[in-house]
């Protein structure tokens, strides 16, 4: 069971991350949109997956099916058997059986796991370009929402950051979106919508 969580937590993890670095890029660069079918004739990038690239993907498997390994070696069912002097079963005892090995083994990889994250939490700091917004649908939809003037936006290279300046209630703010031009670097101290 708690390995079922752990597979989940890593997972979810490991998908916020790349959605970070993802909307990081597209702050500081004009990205290609990633699609599962782009459109031909577009600058829309195919991917047969949207899931976690490679270099998460094979070091989190590997650890998963070390720890799945030497979990299923530490704690096992055993059956021993008794026979009497002519070979006839007499009796048999049904338990749990353990391996020291296998639970030194587990607790090591589960803690180098554990160390994973606490090392990712401290050095893998996000270089500064776009507000982490997560997967939060009403904060995407409201970045996704070209301006008139920037139609077909979806089929060219997109980068992230004010589209333009609104006036609301005699005071200027800048909505951020994406967009294929005239896009502004965000700035410390500036109110967005």
């Amino acid at each position: 069971m708690l390995m079922c969580k752990e597979f989940s937590q890593y997972a979810a993890l490991g998908d916020n991350d790349v959605a970070k670095e993802s909307a990081r890029t597209a702050a500081n660069d004009r990205q290609p949109l990633r699609v599962s079918e782009p459109i031909k004739g577009s600058e829309q990038v195919g991917n047969w997956q949207l899931s976690l690239p490679w270099a998460y993907a094979i070091p989190f498997t590997a650890a998963m099916v070390l720890l799945h390994e030497f979990v299923s070696q530490a704690i096992f069912a055993v059956r021993v058997g008794s026979y009497n002097l002519d070979g006839e079963p007499r009796s048999y005892n049904s338990g749990c059986g353990w391996s020291i090995k296998g639970i030194i083994a587990s607790v090591v990889i589960g803690g180098a796991m554990i160390a994973a994250l606490g090392a990712l939490a401290i050095f893998g700091r996000l270089k500064r370009g776009a507000p982490t917004v997560g997967s939060c649908s009403v904060a995407l939809a409201a970045a996704c929402h070209a301006r008139p003037e920037d139609a077909g936006a979806e089929l060219k290279m997109v980068s992230f950051g004010m589209v333009e300046e609104i006036q609301i209630d005699g005071k200027s703010l800048g909505r951020v979106g994406f967009g294929s031009k005239d896009v502004r670097a965000l700035r410390d101290g500036n109110e967005y919508l």
